[in-house]
């Protein structure tokens, strides 16, 4: 380099450094702010539709989730029927495909005047699909601002109106004032009443409960209740019409049961003497009834076993073979026993199905477990009153009737 190159150089050296030295700080600022943008860090998109943004909503507010920042906002874009708002989400690829796809998200505001943030809530039953780049979210809640606040205030006191509003509070006031100690008395008593309804909370409970089951009853009887109600004021505009004869029928009532009254007043121990005498008949047939079903229900088994296999439309058939015999007369086991006993009741001997071992049998067999009935008492008993009574209880005598007879069923 000569003497006039080295001259020139010292001439635009600093000029060169001065160039260089701003660019460098431009690239630095600019690798900053793209730093800070998060223009170096990988990030998938997330959509996330909401009902509004409110107005401290921008790109850049974070996303979070327990505390945690998970992202940011990139966008904020008024949709096109204008009825909501999308939202561009740029999550952290490593955080989210730790959430599951179901994950919640609101739209809360830290403070009053801050701005707001996507809080991401953990579902309380998560699935195991994660949240995938291009998911939609759904915004379940947004939360108030402060000029919501005060227009809501404004709406309040433009439909209230502040004059009459402070006419009635003033009213109210002057109504209070020297009454603090009975109003006092009054919430303390009611305290003590709630105190003492908050114990009988369980039972009123359970009331309205059968309460409404008892409420369903009547509202399914309710066309019957109706309809009987309609045909109670037919009977009753029935009885009220003057061609209906109601005194006579009841003067005719009144002829038969006098006639009642003296025929059983005459008759009475008669018919109590007959109604004594066949209790035995009547008892013995009682004991015996069980018996009686199984042998037409066998009889009827075997009526039509005999048609089905015996008597068919080319003839009777019939096939006999010899079964072995019953085991000879044995003294004296096998006397006959008559009279009562444990083992003289109703016996089936299988029927209506008897098998072939119960056939050959001919000493006692026990029959179904239906027809082990105690047996009944057959001793007869001559009861001490009227059989009317007997049969009706005590009131069913007149008055003059049960003064006419005696304590033992005679007359006087």
């Amino acid at each position: 380099m000569n003497a006039d190159q080295e001259s020139s150089w010292s001439r635009t050296r600093y000029q060169v450094y001065g160039v260089a030295l701003i660019g460098l700080v431009l690239v630095a600022a600019t690798v900053a702010v793209a730093a800070y943008d998060k223009a170096f860090t990988s990030s998938i998109p997330v959509t996330l539709q909401a009902g509004r943004a409110g107005l401290q909503m921008h790109p850049g507010n974070r996303v979070k989730i327990r505390g945690v920042d998970l992202g940011r906002v990139e966008t904020v874009a008024l949709n096109p029927d204008g009825r909501g708002v999308t939202l561009g989400l740029a999550l952290d690829p490593t955080l989210a495909k730790q959430l599951p796809a179901n994950v919640t998200t609101d739209l809360d505001q830290l403070t009053v005047f801050g701005n707001k943030t996507v809080q991401l809530q953990y579902p309380a039953n998560p699935v195991t699909d994660r949240l995938r780049p291009g998911a939609v979210l759904v915004a379940r809640h947004v939360s108030g601002e402060v000029n919501d606040t005060f227009q809501e205030l404004m709406r309040v006191l433009t439909e209230v109106r502040p004059a009459k509003l402070n006419a009635t509070l003033g009213a109210f006031a002057e109504a209070l004032r020297g009454n603090g100690d009975s109003l006092g008395a009054t919430i303390t008593t009611a305290d003590g009443y709630l105190g003492k309804l908050n114990h009988d909370l369980p039972a009123l409970r359970r009331d309205f409960a059968v309460t409404a089951g008892f409420a369903d009853v009547y509202a399914d009887a309710a066309p019957d209740i109706v309809t009987l109600l309609r045909n109670a004021g037919t009977t009753s505009a029935t009885l009220v019409d003057p061609r209906t004869d109601l005194p006579g029928l009841l003067r005719a009532g009144q002829r038969v049961g006098s006639q009642l009254d003296s025929f059983f007043g005459h008759n009475g121990d008669p018919l109590t003497d007959m109604l004594s005498s066949l209790r035995p008949t009547t008892s013995l047939l009682q004991e015996y009834s069980p018996a009686l079903t199984c042998f037409l229900d066998g009889a009827a088994r075997s009526y039509d076993g005999l048609n089905t296999h015996v008597f068919t439309e080319s003839g009777a058939g019939f096939e006999a073979k010899p079964v072995p015999g019953t085991s000879p007369y044995r003294y004296p086991d096998d006397l006959p026993t008559v009279g009562p006993g444990p083992q003289r009741g109703p016996n089936c001997r299988g029927l209506p199905s008897v098998r072939p071992d119960e056939a050959r049998k001919i000493d006692y067999t026990s029959g179904p477990a239906s027809l082990r009935q105690p047996r009944p008492d057959n001793s007869p008993r001559i009861p001490r009153q009227p059989a009317v009574v007997t049969m009706f209880g005590p009131d069913a005598l007149p008055p003059l009737a049960s003064m006419s007879k005696s304590p033992s069923g005679g007359s006087r």
